[in-house]
């Protein structure tokens, strides 16, 4: 018996220090943090290797069940990452 894969919830935060990433087991609460990644903000081979490592296993079928649920771009004078979780 085959189970279907549970969507994956993707995080992306951008700042002037770093892009942050971050694989959740589900795309809402509650979830669990499987993956947290950073990169500085303008090495995009560091942003490519970031974004292999956190992607999942590819299923038999090649599609990736996911949703991007949160996608934040901050200046240099805003705090919280992960939508209030601090880091």
């Amino acid at each position: 018996m085959f189970l279907s894969q549970k969507t994956k919830g993707f995080f992306v935060e951008m700042n002037d220090q770093a892009i942050m990433l971050a694989r959740t087991s589900a795309p809402t609460l509650p979830f669990t943090i499987e993956e947290l990644r950073e990169c500085p903000p303008n090495d995009a081979v560091a942003l490519a290797d970031a974004l292999s490592q956190i992607q999942p296993k590819k299923s038999p079928t090649g599609y990736l069940h996911a949703v991007v649920e949160s996608c934040r771009f901050l200046s240099a004078n805003r705090g919280s990452w992960f939508g209030g979780l601090e880091r």
